[in-house]
């Protein structure tokens, strides 16, 4: 886990997103303060796709040797993304999809 906040580019693909994480209180307050400004429902998907992308990076550094860097976490996100859109309901699908578009 200690990599997922050391790595560099993890705090830019939380701003790509849109998700801020605010310092201090309990794990469940700063999920909570997250959700709230993230004022979208498939926060969590996001947050776990998220964290899925920051992991794939970290194993291909140990296992492969290959840097970890935001283009790359940025396209497996996006693949993830992708896929969930086959396995949620077509307005979800859709609100996904245009928050994708929103994206930089």
């Amino acid at each position: 886990m200690e990599f997922v906040w050391l790595w560099k580019c993890s705090s830019r693909c939380w701003t790509y997103l849109q998700i801020e994480w605010p310092g201090g209180g309990d794990l469940y307050d700063i999920i909570s303060s997250a959700r709230r400004d993230f004022r979208r429902s498939f926060f969590i998907e996001v947050v776990i796709i998220c964290c899925w992308n920051i992991w794939k990076q970290r194993n291909d550094f140990i296992f492969d040797g290959l840097m970890p860097s935001f283009r790359s976490w940025k396209y497996g996100f996006k693949e993830d993304v992708a896929l969930l859109m086959h396995r949620v309901k077509p307005a979800v699908a859709d609100a996904l999809k245009s928050w994708m578009r929103s994206l930089l």
